[in-house]
């Protein structure tokens, strides 16, 4: 049972990486420069401050899980793409 646990836990997209929770977004900063955006204007697209994202991009903070979903809206490109 507790094998089908630890299975699960990793397909949550919405599972916080860090302590106190936060999804890790490794790839935010490579989609964010594709599309031609800068910190501040995504975060203004997401409604968050441009230190948020950079902190995130940094992997220094961990991202609310509603942000990480407006992220990727925005950048047009799946959840799992950002988290890579």
């Amino acid at each position: 049972m507790a094998q089908d646990s630890d299975a699960s836990r990793g397909s949550d997209p919405f599972k916080g990486d860090f302590k106190g929770g936060g999804l890790r977004l490794s790839g935010l900063k490579k989609w964010r420069e594709r599309r031609g955006l800068s910190q501040g204007q995504l975060a203004k697209l997401v409604g968050v401050s441009r230190y948020y994202v950079q902190r995130i991009e940094e992997g220094r903070q961990g991202c609310k899980p509603w942000v990480a979903q407006k992220m990727a809206e925005v950048l047009d490109v799946d959840l799992e793409g950002l988290r890579r």
